[in-house]
C-alpha cells in the first residue's frame, strides 16, 4: 500500500501520508485519494474513498489480483491497483511555503505529454524572456515546467525549481507583463486543441 501511495503521489507533488493503525491495518492518503488497507492471513484488501476496493491474495510468493499474478518485488502490480482504485481526473496545484508543500486538488488533467513541440518551445521562450533563466521540461533546467494542467476553464502551469513548487494561471500570468502576452494566446490554443 505504501508503494501504491508513493506512485499515486506523483500526481500530487510527491506528498502523501501513511500510518499504521495496527499490525494488520494501515491508512494513507495522497491528494484526493484516501486508502485503507487490511490484511489477514494471506489475504488483503485495499479500499479507496471512491467506493472501490481491490482484493488480493498472497499465493506461492506472488500477489494475485483477480486472475493476474504479480511478483511482489518488482511492484508492477501498483498500476493495476491504482487503475482499479482511482478513476476521477484530479490534479494538484502545489505551492512550497516555509519548506512545506501545500496542495490544492482540482478537477483537471495534466496535458504536458500531449503538447506539441512548437507549443513547448514557445512556452520556454516566452518564460525565459520573463524569468531570464532557462526554462525546460526536465529537472536539469533551473526552472522546470512540471505540469500543464487543463481544468474546465483554465490552464495552469506548475513549476518546480530546487524542489520548490509554484503555479500560475496562464491567462492571468500573461496579463502581468508585456513579455508574457503570448501566454494568453497559448492558453487559448491549448484549450481549443485538447478540449476537442
Amino acid at each position: 500500500m505504501l508503494k501504491t501511495l508513493q506512485s499515486v503521489s506523483q500526481n500530487f507533488c510527491y506528498t502523501y501520508k501513511f500510518e499504521l493503525l495496527s499490525p494488520f491495518t494501515a491508512l494513507g492518503s495522497s491528494g484526493s485519494l484516501i486508502l485503507k488497507g487490511m490484511t489477514k492471513d494471506n489475504r488483503g484488501v485495499i479500499y479507496s474513498n471512491f467506493k472501490r476496493k481491490v482484493s488480493f491474495v498472497l499465493k506461492d510468493n506472488y500477489i494475485v489480483i483477480g486472475e493476474e499474478k504479480f511478483n511482489p518485488f518488482n511492484f508492477s502490480f501498483q498500476d493495476r491497483i491504482i487503475n482499479k482504485l482511482s478513476y476521477y481526473e484530479r490534479e494538484a496545484l502545489c505551492v512550497t511555503q516555509r519548506n512545506k508543500v501545500k496542495v490544492k486538488v482540482i478537477e483537471g488533467k495534466n496535458v504536458l505529454p500531449f503538447l506539441s513541440e512548437d507549443i513547448k518551445n514557445e512556452l520556454s521562450l516566452t518564460l525565459f524572456n520573463y524569468f531570464k533563466k532557462e526554462i525546460g521540461f526536465t529537472l536539469d533546467k533551473p526552472i522546470m515546467i512540471y505540469k500543464v494542467i487543463l481544468s474546465k476553464s483554465k490552464v495552469y502551469l506548475q513549476f518546480l525549481s530546487n524542489w520548490s513548487f509554484w503555479y500560475v494561471d496562464m491567462e492571468e500570468f500573461g496579463k502581468r507583463n508585456y513579455s508574457l502576452i503570448p501566454l494568453i494566446r497559448l492558453s487559448k490554443e491549448i484549450k481549443e486543441t485538447l478540449n476537442k
